[in-house]
């Protein structure tokens, strides 16, 4: 499968999420080297696989999940 994956699919099947300044760098499963630790979730594959999502891609990725607010739940959840 390729990094593609989601926009091979015909437009009525591909996750519709889309928000407003998302991007992969904010993203809690963006890894240090810019790939993805959630590819199947992110409907960037079928299976793992170590690859960078395509420019653009976090505007509609359903397994987008806000660092900052993750962390800040990390942090609530401590005290």
């Amino acid at each position: 499968m390729t990094a593609s994956y989601p926009y091979d699919l015909p437009t009525a099947a591909r996750p519709v999420v889309a928000t407003q300044g998302r991007s992969c760098s904010r993203c809690a499963y963006h890894l240090r080297r810019g790939t993805c630790a959630e590819p199947v979730a992110a409907g960037l594959a079928q299976s793992f696989e170590i690859l960078w999502p395509p420019a653009g891609h976090a505007q509609t990725c359903p397994a987008f999940a806000d660092r900052a607010e993750c962390l800040a739940t990390s942090d609530a959840e401590k005290d």
